[in-house]
């Protein structure tokens, strides 16, 4: 993601949804979002990168909690923002266990709130990942000196056992 920029990967198999909430989110102030629009999730892998996945639930190869699954799977590290018609308490908590990160419900939330949610997303990921990476060089950096420090401990056993 480029700073102000976000790429987003909307699959969608209603197109009047799609072109709808495209239209509508292009009012909101924030950082420019642009849409890809994939009707399933196997053309979703088709059309490029993208920073977030925003992801109906319905789908023709998938319904519910199931597409969120199948969408984790295909983006092990995408993070992923529901908009859906399923308005029930259920499927949202399966849906957040199951890898989404946010959970709208179609026509009842505030356009400019998905939009903050989408930033949001993508900022939290970009965090993760750099925390991850943190973490990483860390583990690196502890491992070459505990071999260090194992070398300078067997050589000073070795100068003790000279004494």
């Amino acid at each position: 993601m480029k700073r102000g920029n976000i790429t987003v990967l909307y699959i969608e198999d209603n197109p009047i949804d799609a072109e709808l909430f495209i239209k509508s989110l292009e009012s909101i102030e924030g950082n420019k979002i642009s849409i890809i629009v994939a009707e399933d999730l196997t053309t979703a892998h088709e059309v490029g990168d993208c920073d977030v996945i925003l992801l109906d639930l319905h789908l023709v190869e998938s319904i519910g909690t199931d597409t969120v699954e199948k969408c984790r799977k295909g983006y092990p590290q995408k993070p992923i923002v529901v908009l859906t018609k399923i308005k029930d308490p259920i499927t949202q908590a399966d849906c957040m266990k199951a890898g989404a990160n946010y959970y709208f419900c179609k026509g009842e939330q505030d356009l400019a709130v998905i939009h903050r949610a989408i930033e949001a997303a993508v900022v939290g990921h970009m965090n993760r990942m750099a925390l991850e990476e943190e973490v990483n060089v860390t583990q690196k950096y502890v491992s070459k000196h505990e071999e260090t420090l194992t070398i300078v401990r067997d050589r000073l056993t070795e100068l003790l056992r000279r004494l």
